[in-house]
């Protein structure tokens, strides 16, 4: 065996106990952070005051579901104030406009290096 490598193969055994470390740290030590059955009980966090929430949905021809998206996006339930962004990329069909009916959403084009984008 070369010395370059032994010297390789002991950076990836070395490497594979730290990325077991890690992970071994996570596990233990986040208190459960990937238990997706965990939620909070409704009315526990009440906080005084609910931070506005900015909602940016990019968007390229998608009329088909693009309202039944922003309606969803709304429908949901926060005490605080929800602000919605279409951001339009060059979309050839209707995305902009069906957004612009949904009540609460506001419609930007993208923009390159501060010019439209058509």
């Amino acid at each position: 065996m070369t010395v370059d490598a032994a010297f390789s193969g002991s950076i990836l055994f070395y490497l594979a106990i730290l990325v077991w470390v890690a992970w071994g740290a996570l596990l233990a030590l986040r208190g459960d952070f990937w238990r997706a059955d965990q939620r909070m009980v409704e009315g526990e966090f009440q906080p005084g005051l609910w931070p506005t929430v900015a909602v940016v949905v990019p968007a390229r021809n998608e009329a088909d579901v693009i309202e039944e998206s922003l309606l969803s996006i709304a429908a949901q339930r926060y005490e605080g104030t929800v602000r919605i962004f279409l951001v339009g990329d060059r979309s050839d069909d209707d995305t902009a406009r069906l957004a612009c009916k949904v009540p609460g959403v506001t419609v930007r084009r993208a923009r390159l290096l501060g010019q439209f984008i058509h």
